[in-house]
């Protein structure tokens, strides 16, 4: 099956050029300028506080636990209370429960603590994962950008970096969570 081109205008090694610099343009110098593009633009560090920040809007704010001993309980209403507690030596008058709860307290700061940092360490691989789906989705506006010698400015590398946090949020990044 042939095609005529001869109605176009256009001779057949003019139109097998410009079909060869389209080609080179959208899976070469397109992803190219595409990395370029995104490491200048210092997505890398932007993206890594990004994550942490998302991970630390979610940290659960401490609970205050109340100490449970006899001074702190009856001794703020009456003082001559807190000086009888201090005289018996300022029981404990939750029997433990307070301690088992200020422990199961600090168990979950550290567990939280813990999240962050792991959230931290991973957020390379994130980072990455979002500038390779940008560079796969935004193949032809990439190629348009390079192949013009960055004259002409698609929306998507004007708004890179909204367009990389969206692409941080695609499935195949947020599966990296955790």
């Amino acid at each position: 099956m042939a095609v005529d081109i001869s109605g176009v205008g256009v001779s057949g090694g003019v139109a097998l050029a410009l079909a060869l610099y389209a080609g080179v343009s959208v899976f070469g110098t397109g992803p190219l300028i595409g990395e370029r593009t995104i490491e200048k633009a210092g997505w890398d560090e932007n993206c890594r506080s990004q994550i942490v920040a998302s991970v630390e809007r979610t940290r659960e704010p401490p609970k205050i636990i109340p100490r449970t001993d006899c001074r702190s309980m009856l001794g703020a209403f009456m003082p001559e209370l807190g000086r009888l507690c201090d005289q018996y030596g300022n029981p404990d008058l939750s029997m433990g429960a307070g301690d088992v709860l200020r422990e199961k307290e600090r168990q979950l700061r550290e567990a939280e603590e813990r999240r962050i940092a792991d959230a931290a360490a991973n957020s390379g691989s994130r980072c990455a994962c979002a500038a390779a789906v940008f560079l796969e989705e935004q193949r032809i506006p990439l190629a348009l950008y390079a192949g013009s010698a960055r004259l002409i400015t698609p929306a998507p590398i004007r708004n890179l970096r909204s367009e990389l946090s969206a692409a941080l949020n695609a499935p195949q990044c947020t599966s990296k969570i955790q």
